[in-house]
């Protein structure tokens, strides 16, 4: 039988911030282990016994060495076929060798692209980490104008890895949103002639960073540049920011041409349609004066949370910069009471801005309590992906610094 392998250190922390990672817990006791056990063999079908969860965490004593079998199992909960695949891994893709091969590419971008291009292609896109270390290869390629490496980045399926990467990806792209914010003409000009071509573009750029005040700049161009919907949603997606663009123009007559484009896209969907897009129609719908049962009708069918979250932040933010800046009946109802757990980055930005929301609606009623309550819990430098309407929110936040706060 083989000998136990003490495993090293950072090898070991990296296996628990996967599984943290993946399995959305943070361990400190034995009633954590056993939900991560039970989650693991949920997800896997993998039965890793909650005593080798146990000492895998230090909560018991034990020699410091684990078997191959179990690291394997360990492994394999976390997306490699074995602890020695893992090993590699972690080997090759360490962070200061990472950030060795950026330093020569921008050193010398057109012999070192290989290498990141390489790199890109064996990278098990899993985590946080690896989010970051792909922005750190966009940022170094915007610098150097590299239109080769960036059509490599922008087309690869980021989704063979197996990992919900929805959560992680508008990360990587972010750099494309800000680059085109300060006036990149390189960016915009790149986004604009391969958006169309590119899933991870529509997806994780254009519909993650809807930036409503560049209607008429950068978003506008990259909005019209597609011309091939590759994310099922986003001709509807795109109607409803046409929308908007015209009713900014003062164009209600083309305003309302769009949004019934819209209502026709919404009643054929064939596919999921998000809370996001939702709280859109339902909004343009009010502002626009044209069917007020559609809101209703779409808010009683939202039952979970996040759904319900996503669809009030939006609907909300709309209503109060385009209809009318007074108390929202919907923002009082039961189901907002109680918040879950933070799971993830989208659902700490989305949860922190809720809470702001329901302290303006609150303060809105001339109910200053609980304004105060909600307002005192806010983060008020978390937005998350609501930081395109950083505008919108700083003002708010500074009003009700003003007045929530006046002695008696």
């Amino acid at each position: 039988m083989p000998s136990p392998l003490t495993v090293d250190k950072d090898y070991k922390q990296k296996i628990k911030n996967y599984l943290n990672e993946l399995y959305h817990i943070e361990v400190r006791d034995s009633y954590d282990c056993k939900v991560l056990s039970d989650r693991i063999f949920a997800a896997k079908g993998l039965r890793i016994s909650l005593s080798t969860v146990r000492r895998f965490y230090g909560l018991v004593k034990y020699t410091g060495a684990h078997s191959k079998y179990v690291l394997n199992q360990l492994a394999i909960a976390i997306g490699f076929e074995s602890y020695e695949i893992f090993e590699k891994h972690t080997n090759k893709y360490d962070v200061n060798s990472i950030n060795q091969k950026i330093q020569l590419y921008r050193s010398n971008y057109e012999k070192y692209r290989i290498d990141l291009v390489d790199l890109l292609r064996l990278m098990q896109f899993r985590d946080w980490e690896n989010a970051y270390q792909i922005q750190g290869i966009i940022s170094a390629a915007i610098l150097k104008k590299d239109i080769d490496l960036l059509k490599e980045i922008v087309s690869f399926d980021f989704c063979s890895s197996n990992v919900n990467v929805d959560e992680f990806l508008p990360i990587v792209f972010q750099e494309f949103y800000f680059a085109g914010l300060c006036q990149n003409d390189f960016v915009i000009s790149f986004v604009e002639q391969w958006i169309s071509e590119s899933y991870n573009l529509q997806r994780y750029l254009l519909q993650s960073y809807v930036d409503e005040s560049q209607l008429n700049g950068f978003i506008g161009s990259w909005l019209n540049a597609v011309k091939n919907e590759m994310v099922p949603d986003l001709t509807l997606f795109k109607m409803l920011l046409l929308t908007q663009e015209a009713y900014n123009n003062r164009k209600r007559n083309t305003s309302i041409r769009y949004y019934n484009k819209s209502i026709k896209f919404f009643n054929n969907a064939k596919y999921y349609i998000h809370p996001i897009l939702k709280a859109r129609i339902s909004a343009w719908s009010i502002i626009l004066d044209i069917n007020d049962k559609l809101f209703y009708n779409i808010i009683k069918e939202l039952n979970d949370f996040n759904e319900v979250a996503d669809f009030c932040v939006i609907l909300s933010r709309l209503l109060w910069t385009y209809n009318k800046i007074e108390f929202l009946q919907f923002l009082d109802e039961k189901k907002l009471e109680k918040f879950p757990v933070v799971k993830t980055y989208f659902e700490k930005g989305r949860y922190n801005i809720l809470k702001l929301s329901l302290s303006i609606n609150y303060y809105l009623d001339d109910n200053f309590n609980k304004a105060k309550l909600l307002f005192e819990q806010v983060d008020k430098s978390t937005f998350g992906y609501d930081i395109v309407n950083l505008d919108f929110y700083s003002k708010w936040i500074d009003v009700l610094n003003e007045n929530l706060y006046k002695e008696g």
